[in-house]
């Protein structure tokens, strides 16, 4: 429930979204609508950024942080792409973000609609996927 109102507070820019007693992550598009290139393919950036007093540990697949990927329909949000936990064969990688540190990442995608991003962490080392940050819905044309 925080992150649905951190997220929500934090697009109106209404709170920073820093947790005085841990990481807070928040996840910031580079825009509020995509278009797609000349292959039909759209890349979506956005920067995470850790508001808390405290480092957040993510892990992901292939990648150093897993990042889950919404698509809005007319019931709400549901799973586009991305999943927590990685397929056989696949790297396992890791990173700690400490407070005050962001990175950039991206995704890309064909399908037109609207999305948002949700991004993983934990503030321990073994709970990389206790808890989320929840970006602002953007739109794919």
């Amino acid at each position: 429930m925080r992150t649905r109102i951190c997220g929500a507070l934090a697009v109106l820019g209404l709170l920073s979204c820093q947790d005085p007693h841990g990481p807070a992550l928040m996840v910031q598009m580079d825009s509020t609508v995509y278009g797609r290139d000349s292959t039909g393919m759209a890349h979506a950036g956005f920067t995470v950024t850790n508001f808390g007093d405290a480092p957040a540990y993510q892990q992901g697949c292939e990648r150093p942080a897993t990042i889950l990927v919404d698509r809005g329909t007319a019931r709400g949000w549901a799973a586009s792409f991305g999943a927590e936990g990685c397929m056989l064969g696949d790297v396992s990688l890791s990173q700690v973000l400490q407070p005050g540190q962001s990175y950039q990442d991206s995704c890309r995608w064909d399908l037109p609609g609207t999305y948002r991003v949700r991004v993983p962490y934990g503030s321990q080392p073994g709970d990389a996927y206790a808890l989320e940050a929840v970006g602002p819905g953007f739109t794919l044309r």
